[in-house]
């Protein structure tokens, strides 16, 4: 990790490390050992608020990457139940286009001069496949919960 990156932990910035002369030291050794000890103190509070910061945001991402696998589980459930979906509603408009093709050619018998009496029971089996095709479709909401 950079400064730059580091900055963000630390909102006051670093601190800068002072340097003292040899003569300094010779001068005044106690004083150049507690400066250098409150140096020391002030970066090892520093790292502590670097670690903390981090743990925090390694536990966010943490989160995070749990909801993501969450939310990728439900989309790929509900794109399951989309193509479920599909195929009945293909089986459903199959359903109905038989049916309305039956529902024609029995009334065209029906009406027809002379009348065929079988129209009759070409009437019946499209209302029952329209009722075959309700059926499915009750059926498949009752088990959605729709």
């Amino acid at each position: 990790m950079g400064e730059e990156e580091l900055s963000e932990f630390l909102p006051g910035g670093f601190i800068s490390i002072p340097t003292c002369s040899i003569s300094q030291y010779q001068k005044d050794a106690r004083f150049v050992k507690r400066m250098n000890e409150r140096a020391l103190e002030e970066l090892m509070r520093q790292l502590s608020n670097c670690q903390q910061a981090l743990k925090e945001r390694q536990k966010a991402l943490e989160e995070k990457n749990q909801q993501l696998t969450e939310k990728d589980t439900q989309f790929r459930l509900i794109k399951q139940e989309l193509r479920q979906l599909e195929e009945i509603s293909i089986i459903q408009f199959a359903l109905g286009a038989i049916s309305a093709l039956a529902s024609g050619l029995g009334i065209n018998q029906i009406t027809a001069s002379p009348p065929i009496e079988s129209g009759w029971l070409v009437v019946g089996l499209a209302i029952c496949l329209q009722i075959a095709s309700l059926l499915t479709n009750l059926r498949e909401r009752s088990r959605k919960g729709i």
